[in-house]
């Protein structure tokens, strides 16, 4: 009797948080933290925002979900699946290209000729960002035939900085982690040498929870993530602050 009341009480002290890749990395700081504070342990699974949400529709047991869009937490909160939703940063979309030497504008892309990472368009909202900001250049049907997919963000940096390709559209908070963990290592200007998509150039990329289980420790959570030291810490790595309403 000891050995299960013993081992319920662990898994109460447990929290499973679906987290869009682009986020993992700030996710683990903000769990480790957190768990730090509270006691309650976080587990973490990572993926593209949309293979995430289809786990969600077909039951999978998350407590609280974490987005790189507004739209899947809206629409589980619509169809009863999640209690409450909301923003919790924003992300911001970056044309990185490695081995340039010269200063990155958009002009690059005008006479690039060589393959384009991506994230999947259809499963990661960066990769919808992308499409958005090279139809807005007039250069989508140029680069139709020459964009190669990622399955979610994390994979297009990877394809990058493995120099299997020599150009794409990531989150700029993956390049600014990467600088900071590189700190004084040889190759930390590589990660410097991108350029910032101009926010008017695709829609917002409003990253937003959806509260699956309404329990105290995933109450506690969202509101950890959303406190003004989490936000202030989310700004020195790469996210834009929150629109304010």
């Amino acid at each position: 009797m000891l050995v299960l009341i013993s081992s319920f009480t662990a898994k109460a002290e447990e929290l499973t948080v679906a987290v869009a890749s682009n986020f993992y990395a700030a996710a683990q700081k903000v769990a480790t933290d957190f768990s730090a504070k509270t006691g309650i342990k976080v587990r973490l699974s990572s993926g593209a925002s949309g293979v995430l949400y289809a786990q969600i529709i077909r039951g999978a047991p998350f407590d609280v979900f974490l987005s790189a869009d507004a739209l899947r937490p809206k629409e589980l909160f619509q169809r009863g699946l999640a209690w409450s939703y909301g923003t919790y940063t924003q992300g911001q979309l970056a044309l990185w290209v490695p081995q340039q030497s010269e200063p990155i504008t958009s002009d690059f892309l005008r006479t690039y000729s060589d393959r384009l990472a991506v994230a999947n368009p259809k499963l990661a909202p960066y990769g919808a960002a992308t499409l958005q900001t090279l139809e807005v250049l007039q250069l989508k049907n140029v680069f139709k035939r020459r964009l190669i997919k990622g399955n979610n963000a994390n994979q297009v940096f990877q394809f990058i900085e493995s120099g299997n390709l020599s150009a794409g559209f990531v989150p700029k908070s993956l390049l600014i982690l990467a600088q900071q963990q590189c700190n004084e290592c040889s190759e930390l200007t590589r990660y410097q040498r991108y350029w910032l998509v101009p926010e008017s150039m695709h829609a917002p990329i409003l990253q937003s929870y959806a509260l699956i289980k309404h329990t105290e420790h995933a109450d506690k959570f969202v509101k950890y993530l959303l406190s003004a030291p989490v936000q202030a810490y989310l700004t020195t790595i790469g996210y834009a602050s929150i629109p304010q309403k």
